[in-house]
């Protein structure tokens, strides 16, 4: 995977989203045939970061951000097996 620089979980695998294949039917994405664990990130063109997001067993779990393409903070949201969990903010 890409060295990325991220915010989340230093010690953790890192990898583009586009990366990623979404098995709609279970609900997980998986990495190299395997339900991926660790963070996904989307970029803009520039190579800014986008969006960057915690998976765990191929679920969405532990935090999503996503920032602007200024680098500010847009969105911000705690999952826990797929599903928002807990206060959501967000920014306009």
């Amino acid at each position: 995977p890409e060295e990325k620089p991220h915010t989340l979980l230093p010690e953790a695998l890192v990898v583009d989203q586009k990366d990623l294949i979404l098995n709609a039917q279970e609900g997980r994405r998986y990495w190299q045939g395997v339900p991926y664990s660790g963070i996904a990130y989307r970029s803009y063109a520039d190579g800014s970061c986008a969006e960057e997001a915690t998976f765990e067993e191929g679920k969405r779990n532990g935090m999503l951000r996503r920032w602007y393409a200024d680098g500010s903070l847009n969105y911000e949201a705690n999952y826990d097996r797929n599903r928002r969990h807990g206060q959501v903010r967000s920014r306009w």
